[in-house]
């Protein structure tokens, strides 16, 4: 039998991470070391590459009619091919992130782009367990914890593998098995 991956919890602001690298990536974004992410088609950026393929199923796919770019081979969306064209026109973008020297034309699109650099302070966590005494912010997120004090484990219906809570079983399944495999 195995457990869940292992949690870490940040020392700056005491979120709890499962697993390793996202406990890695997440100091990195404290640090501002982390990566950042930016849409080819339009001005978004993210420092999370999960934000960066949601916007684009989102903004950037789900219309039909689509248009070569002659300029730079690239095939978009005709919804959005007159904001790329200026990418080719030499639009002044005199509006600068004082972080990291990314230029904007627009100063809404500064501001946007500058919120991914500020530290968002933790919610105050009222919610505490009476077990271990590890508290949390929303009652939600207490009531998911109680599960890893619980006798209830969760199979994996592949490997055999099981978890003391389901949200481990469905990150495991996610992650280790693929998608054609995955049966929940």
């Amino acid at each position: 039998m195995h457990g869940p991956q292992q949690e870490f919890k940040c020392p700056h602001c005491n979120k709890t991470l499962i697993g390793r690298q996202s406990f890695r990536n997440h100091i990195k974004r404290h640090k501002g070391e982390a990566e950042i992410y930016h849409c080819e088609t339009c001005e978004y950026s993210t420092p999370f590459s999960h934000g960066l393929r949601r916007h684009m199923a989102w903004k950037h796919t789900f219309t039909i009619e689509k248009i070569k770019c002659e300029k730079c081979n690239i095939t978009i969306a005709k919804r959005n091919f007159k904001e790329h064209l200026k990418r080719h026109q030499g639009v002044v973008k005199n509006y600068e992130c004082s972080k990291c020297k990314m230029r904007f034309q627009y100063p809404s699109h500064l501001k946007r782009h500058e919120a991914t650099h500020i530290k968002r302070s933790p919610k105050p966590k009222i919610w505490a367990c009476t077990v271990c005494e590890k508290s949390y912010g929303t009652k939600g997120a207490l009531t998911q914890h109680m599960g890893v004090h619980e006798q209830k484990l969760h199979p994996c219906n592949i490997c055999q593998k099981q978890f003391s809570l389901k949200t481990y079983l469905f990150s495991h399944m996610r992650r280790v098995h693929t998608k054609k495999q995955v049966k929940i």
